[in-house]
């Protein structure tokens, strides 16, 4: 052993992985015809000349593809990749997936006493490629980081998260492209399950919560974040709601043209930054009333004024009659019947949204005046084509088929261009469009971005100041491109344009918590609550951020009102159970909905967890038994568990056995992915259990250093309270408590239940300071 570590001589190399896509369904000749293709783009870029003329590569052929080794610089393989690809694009024919990754390498003879390659390094690179699907060049983040340095390819470089590879290893994926070059979709491995309610999209969500809003009323807006008391006579005087319009028209299909009069009237009043005006879709539970109480709606949408009103349209004659109300006294402030011809419906829908903001003596800028003056488009039939669209994203109850909506939406956006092809509000809607179809996964193709690439652009030369232009350009590099920074700027500006516009404020949410900015999210969410009291969206988003600041009485509120039966139902008790354990350390509410197995066979996690949390090691071993092997991560593998249940039996020797074996498996995953945060982690709590003190620290050290609470407060803080149970084993007690007690004040950190059940805090439950920490944690009705 010590003769062949002597000749292992370790070098960081940067290596590109490429194989032919494809290949395997290629007859002979169109095998031999790609690879030769590929070869001779290959040897023509300048980095393999530059590279072979210094003696600084090695090229391995691999049946379908290849690898090249650059021993000169960390950007070589990334610009050799796309120098490979700018090539290919005139090779339809030919599809490859490129890897780049830099790593540890050890040069071998091979049998036919050639030069090779062998190491991490190269199983890593391949890892990375086999990420990838047709036009796509991946980096590991060690590559990318390297990239990261130097300003030209900080916009080339997005992070696409982690996937999980061979042996249950999470490999942090970033994806490389720009415009004319690479794979901007998000690669088949990479794509996830959108989380419940809590990753629902805007357009989603929004339609949904109109639909609840219709089936359940008034019940579920008494529970949104402000105080339950309040009465018109607190509501903020500068707010309103923009009632749906009567149709009194004989020809009901004049329905819509009264529907595209309030909208447009609320859409002008909702630039007014003085002014408080409720979204559509929570005013539009009230279409079809038959008969409206005012003041009790103005206290159900937190307003203080009502603007009702009819339309009634003749051949090219229309007649609208618009009335405000002082919901608070019920006097009429205003009234007014407007009878013009059709071709003048914007100028008087302006006329009314600024008479309006006069008498509710609002501050009008001249930005704003001019905005609301704009007309969206000269051609009404353009408009009304828009307006079809947009409700056809609102209304599930016209079709309940998501994707069906969004296509509907966007052949009738096409149409209103074609009428009207400089119609901004028509191009920011139909890019909106391609952005839901591509982030719900529904198209997530390089077309259908790239269509989303064209109206931003378009909407941007028509209108590069206009509010909803800003919106669209932030959803789009959100949806489209995960370019969060890029994202906040833009929404930043449309804010600006847009004061009373719900989803960018939602979308602010999203980045706040992504980022860690937990007070922001709530500020941000529970303005959501203001512009649109029936966002279950933005409800359960809220829920989620209470649960992690450990306001539990909040959260119970929030979730009062939600409705038993239904998707939400389950939410809500999905929601209610994690509550009752954090904070009660009570398991019967999840136990109980939890079932013994899912249809499909496999054993639910939390089956697992609660007969461990509950000390009854036989049931928790047959639970184990029956349960699937990729249900565990490598960091928290069968092993793990095996080992947690033997301690919780008190069987030391197979508990120590259990670990052991453990770290074993965790060591040789680490192998493939040298800077894993949670294989480190794991295998210094492993360290700790087994009484290795010194590697036990540096490897949990090691942990956070990878991934610390400012880059993500989720996985961040898991790695912390790690440190916290390896310092617990290794009898280091005064390093645990500190490190808990500080941990405990942060969002995320543990709460009652985790301190009452996890296993992991046995070494310190006979200290005294461990009883005062959960103590002080218990619900006080339990002090």
């Amino acid at each position: 052993m010590s003769d062949n570590r002597a000749n292992l001589h370790l070098e960081i190399a940067h290596i590109l992985f490429i194989d032919v896509v494809g290949y395997s369904k290629l007859l002979v000749n169109e095998q031999s015809e790609a690879v030769q293709t590929l070869n001779e783009i290959v040897l023509q870029t300048q980095q393999v000349r530059t590279a072979e003329a210094a003696n600084q590569l090695i090229r391995l052929a691999t049946g379908d593809g290849m690898a090249l080794v650059f021993r000169n610089h960390p950007e070589a393989p990334a610009e050799c990749a796309l120098e490979i690809a700018k090539a290919l694009k005139a090779q339809s024919q030919v599809q490859v997936r490129m890897g780049v990754h830099s790593g540890p390498v050890n040069e071998i003879t091979d049998v036919n006493q050639r030069a090779n390659i062998a190491g991490a390094g190269m199983n890593i690179a391949q890892r990375v490629m086999d990420c990838g699907d047709a036009g796509h060049i991946l980096l590991s983040k060690r590559a990318a980081d390297d990239l990261a340095q130097f300003r030209e390819w900080q916009p080339l470089l997005h992070d696409l998260g982690e996937v999980e590879v061979k042996h249950g290893v999470r490999l942090p994926i970033v994806n490389l492209y720009r415009a004319d070059i690479g794979n901007p979709a998000i690669p088949k491995k990479l794509r996830r399950h959108i989380r419940a309610t809590r990753r629902r999209r805007f357009a989603i969500a929004a339609g949904l919560a109109f639909l609840l809003a219709l089936l359940f009323g008034a019940s579920l807006w008494w529970a949104a974040p402000r105080p339950a008391s309040q009465g018109l006579s607190s509501i903020v005087a500068k707010s309103i709601a923009v009632l749906p319009f009567e149709n009194l028209s004989t020809n009901q299909e004049n329905a819509f043209f009264a529907d595209g009069v309030q909208d447009e009237i609320l859409t002008d009043l909702a630039k007014v930054a003085d002014l408080k005006v409720i979204s559509r879709s929570s005013v539009l539970q009230y279409k079809n009333a038959a008969a409206r109480n005012l003041r009790q709606i103005a206290q159900e949408l937190g307003v203080a004024h009502i603007l009702e009103g009819s339309v009634q349209r003749s051949g090219d004659q229309i007649r609208v009659n618009a009335q405000l109300i002082d919901a608070r006294t019920d006097a009429h402030l205003w009234a007014h019947v407007y009878d013009r011809k059709v071709a003048d419906l914007f100028a008087i829908q302006s006329e009314i949204a600024r008479t309006i903001t006069a008498q509710l003596q609002a501050r009008l800028s001249p930005g704003e005046g001019a905005a609301i003056d704009r007309p969206p488009t000269d051609s009404l039939p353009a408009n009304a084509l828009y307006l079809r669209a947009r409700q056809a994203q609102l209304d599930p109850s016209a079709e309940p088929d998501t994707a069906a909506n969004l296509k509907k939406a966007e052949q009738l956006l096409k149409e209103a261009i074609a009428l009207d092809p400089n119609f901004v509000l028509a191009h920011c809607e139909l890019a909106n469009v391609y952005g839901d179809l591509y982030w719900n996964e529904i198209e997530q193709t390089p077309e259908c971005r790239a269509r989303g690439d064209a109206e931003i652009e378009i909407a941007t030369r028509l209108a590069p100041d206009m509010g909803e232009v800003h919106l669209a350009r932030a959803l789009h590099f959100y949806h489209g491109y995960r370019q969060y920074r890029w994202a906040r700027a833009e929404f930043d500006l449309a804010l600006r344009a847009l004061p009373n516009e719900p989803r960018v404020y939602q979308s602010l949410a999203w980045l706040d918590r992504r980022e860690g900015h937990w007070d922001d999210a709530v500020k941000n969410l529970r303005r959501v609550f203001e512009l649109d009291p029936a966002s279950m969206d933005a409800r359960f988003e809220l829920a989620d951020l209470y649960t992690s600041l450990g306001w539990f009485a909040e959260e119970r509120q929030i979730l009062g009102p939600v409705p038993a039966t239904g998707v939400w139902g389950a939410n809500k008790k999905d929601f209610l159970a994690d509550v009752d354990f954090l904070e009660k350390g009570d398991m019967s509410t999840r136990m109980s909905i939890t079932p013994a197995k899912r249809p499909d066979g496999s054993v639910p996690f939390w089956n697992l967890k609660s007969t461990v949390y509950a000390r009854d090691a036989d049931r928790a071993a047959k639970v184990l038994a029956d349960m699937k092997p990729d249900t565990f991560s490598a960091a928290q593998s069968y092993l793990y568990w095996k080992g947690a249940i033997a301690q919780v039996r008190g069987d030391r020797p197979a508990m120590l056995q259990a670990y052991g074996e453990a770290r074993a498996a965790a060591a040789k995953a680490l192998e493939a992915a040298a800077d894993d945060p949670e294989l480190f982690g794991a295998l210094g709590l492993y360290d700790a259990i087994l009484g290795n003190k010194e590697e036990a620290v540096k490897e949990g050290r090691r942990a956070t250093e990878l991934l610390s609470l400012e880059q993500d407060s989720v996985r961040g803080m898991e790695l912390r309270v790690n440190l916290v149970y390896i310092y617990g084993w290794i009898g280091e007690r005064d390093k645990a408590f500190e490190e808990l007690e500080r941990l405990m004040k942060i969002p995320r950190g543990p709460r009652y239940g985790h301190l009452r059940y996890y296993p992991q805090y046995d070494p310190l439950r006979k200290d005294a300071r461990f009883q005062t920490i959960l103590a002080s944690a218990a619900p006080s009705n339990s002090r």
